[in-house]
């Protein structure tokens, strides 16, 4: 639950944002290094992917203002972010993967990472998928 994880991030640089405002998201992406977008990682094999999976649009969001995302390995989240490294798919890699990435600071393996996220968000502007919009509709007339 919220309380508990509000407990458990004590003492630690998190910050939890209930509900912002279409500014307050867009500062807060501005802010942060890491977005975790990992819903549904701890629901059990029964579901399926749409109770696990999250829109995307958070992610592309998030990895259009810089930053760096770490997902669920399923559905959608691995085609968005198809970058292994940042990947995880159970609550213990996704610790170990937030106290590894918590240890850079820099570097060209950071760099490395923002060149690869900024190249697979440009597939998802407004211009891209107006034009892949409009090739559909031409390919039904």
């Amino acid at each position: 639950t919220l309380d508990e994880l509000l407990k458990q991030s004590e003492g630690y640089p998190v910050e939890f944002v209930c509900g912002p405002s279409d500014y307050q998201l867009h500062e807060l992406y501005h802010r942060a290094t890491f977005l975790i977008n990992v819903r549904g990682i701890d629901t059990g094999p029964d579901l399926s992917f749409t109770q696990k999976e999250a829109l995307g649009l958070v992610t592309i969001e998030a990895v259009s203002h810089g930053c760096i995302p770490i997902v669920y390995d399923v559905g959608g989240h691995i085609e968005l972010v198809p970058i292994p490294d940042l990947q995880v798919s159970d609550t213990i890699q996704l610790t170990n993967k937030i106290l590894e990435m918590a240890t850079l600071t820099g570097g060209e393996y950071l760099i490395a990472l923002h060149y690869r996220l900024d190249k697979i968000s440009s597939q998802y502007t407004n211009e891209q998928f107006k034009k892949e919009f409009e090739q559909i509709v031409c390919t039904l007339k």
